[in-house]
């Protein structure tokens, strides 16, 4: 939970609500700290506007995806968010912070809204953005669909990168013989 950042992502969503925003956070995952953080959201007083959804299996992966305006990925530390990538493959907005890969993924501005990591207060605003503009959601959210398409992000294209590189390598390998 830490590391996730689900902390400023709490405190950005009770500013949403201080400012009279109508939201619903769904949060999907568990873990050791799964007490603490439903705790946490009592102690905010975001218990009508949090839920819980617990470990998704794959095959309701696209459920939730179909009943969700935005994605954010309020990580502090992250490597290569494939849930992140997800999210552009179903044409959703990304609210994320700018750590490690996910500036790879996410164009800022463009796919989605890249904030500073440990700042609710410029997650908040990066959500206010998108919950006031449906038209901005859709506009990034086909953005990210294309860019999820075009920089190869799909199966497909993934299995032709591998099968180069194998052959590739098997080149190299043969002329160094």
């Amino acid at each position: 939970m830490i590391w996730k950042g689900v902390e400023y992502l709490l405190r950005a969503v009770q500013l949403l609500v201080q400012e009279h925003r109508k939201v619903r956070l769904v949060i999907a995952g568990g873990g050791e700290l799964f007490d603490v953080l439903r705790a946490r959201v009592e102690s905010l007083g975001l218990s009508q506007v949090v839920q819980f959804a617990g470990v998704i299996p794959r095959d309701e992966i696209p459920k939730l995806m179909s009943e969700t305006d935005i994605f954010v990925l309020p990580s502090l530390a992250e490597a290569l968010s494939i849930a992140t990538m997800e999210a552009m493959a179903f044409g959703k907005p990304v609210v994320a912070t700018a750590v490690g890969g996910v500036p790879e993924l996410v164009d800022n501005d463009v796919t989605g809204i890249l904030v500073k990591a440990g700042d609710e207060k410029a997650l908040a605003m990066a959500l206010m953005r998108l919950v006031d503009s449906p038209s901005l959601r859709s506009q990034m959210g086909l953005a990210g669909r294309r860019r999820f398409e075009t920089k190869g992000y799909t199966v497909h294209a993934f299995v032709n990168r591998m099968f180069d590189a194998y052959g590739q390598a098997m080149r190299l390998t043969a002329e160094g013989q």
